[in-house]
């Protein structure tokens, strides 16, 4: 994207400077309004156009067109889970997404409940009537015309419906929410429960933050790759080898 390089490294100092004087472990971070700093490769051509500026061909920027971090997000949502107290309170984009789609988010409690109810503003999408003659026997163009969603509420109890668990936030995080493993064990008896951080559970770096390149850097291999250059390898070989292994343990 044209521009985005020097963007980053903007977007990182001034952020920097806004987290200056926090303690490190705080949920709560000041407000970072974008609108500050305009992207020489985005602009907003109308309230519904978008244009974005590629460098060179890039073909996958479609796919990544798909994905819910390029979703559009009106200033105002941020702002408001920006707000003092919200992160400590379960309060963010994460847990209560804003957006168009035919489910609101009305009741979650991480890693044990969530509850959608059927967005009263939603546009509404109509059953497809195009199908082939087997899905018009099979019944599957009944509702064909009728208006989307068809279910009011969906509720999805999360531990209840699994046989493992698997998280990797960093040592004391859900046991504080009251979700250690004892008590997944009580709501799934013989529920596998599997935990990854960083810097293991014991130890002065227990509480660190952390993600596979500053790994590779503390570990040395970084340092093994490119001497007194230190060179990352080109694939994420921690989060993979991580998550290979914790497969395996948990079968």
């Amino acid at each position: 994207m044209i521009g985005l390089k020097d963007y980053r490294k903007l977007i990182a100092e001034e952020n920097k400077k806004q987290l200056a004087g926090l303690p490190e472990d705080a949920r709560d971070k000041p407000f970072l309004d974008f609108r500050k700093w305009p992207l020489d490769g985005v602009k907003a051509i109308d309230k519904y156009t978008l244009r974005i500026r590629i460098k060179g061909k890039y073909p996958q920027w479609k796919y990544w067109l798909a994905l819910t971090f390029t979703s559009p997000l009106p200033w105002e949502a941020d702002a408001f889970y920006a707000q003092q107290g919200m992160s400590e309170n379960s309060l963010s984009l994460n847990q209560w997404p804003v957006g168009t789609g035919p489910y609101m988010m009305t009741e979650y409690v991480q890693d044990r409940r969530h509850v959608m109810k059927r967005n009263p503003n939603f546009r509404g999408e109509p059953y497809p009537c195009e199908g082939s003659a087997e899905d018009k026997a099979a019944g599957f163009l009944n509702d064909c015309g009728k208006t989307m969603p068809f279910i009011d509420t969906i509720v999805s109890t999360i531990v209840k419906e699994k046989d493992v668990f698997s998280q990797s936030f960093r040592p004391g995080t859900l046991a504080a929410r009251g979700f250690s493993p004892e008590e997944a064990a009580k709501l799934r008896p013989g529920i596998v429960y599997v935990t990854l951080s960083a810097w293991g559970t014991e130890g002065p770096w227990k509480d660190r933050r952390g993600f596979d390149s500053i790994v590779q850097t503390v570990s040395g291999i970084a340092y093994a790759q490119g001497g007194d250059k230190p060179k990352l390898l080109p694939v994420s070989v921690i989060d993979y080898v991580s998550g290979y292994l914790m497969a395996y343990g948990a079968m």
